[in-house]
């Protein structure tokens, strides 16, 4: 493959008063730097306060610029299915 792969995650936390803290949610990632000069992002985010919500998402950056070529994000609250959208960047133009 020509390409880097770099994973990661992070988890959302609350403070609950006097120095408590608790888990909120998480997010995991990965970004992929493409030979054409493309990062694309992948991304899932979930908050576990009610109603859960989850978030999915994939976006392409320019390496240089970051400037945004197109992008894909799924919303889902409750359990259900709320929405989606893809979005396509070029100058001057969504």
């Amino acid at each position: 493959y020509e390409h880097s792969i770099y994973p990661g995650s992070h988890r959302l936390r609350r403070t609950a008063g006097a120095g408590h803290r608790s888990k909120r949610g998480r997010k995991l990632f990965t970004s992929t730097q493409q030979p054409d000069g493309t990062d694309v992002l992948h991304a899932y985010c979930e908050i576990n306060d009610e109603p859960m919500v989850a978030r999915d998402v994939v976006a392409a950056l320019d390496h240089t610029t970051a400037a945004p070529r197109d992008a894909y994000v799924r919303l889902r609250a409750g359990h259900r299915f709320e929405g989606s959208g893809w979005f396509r960047f070029t100058w001057g133009h969504v």
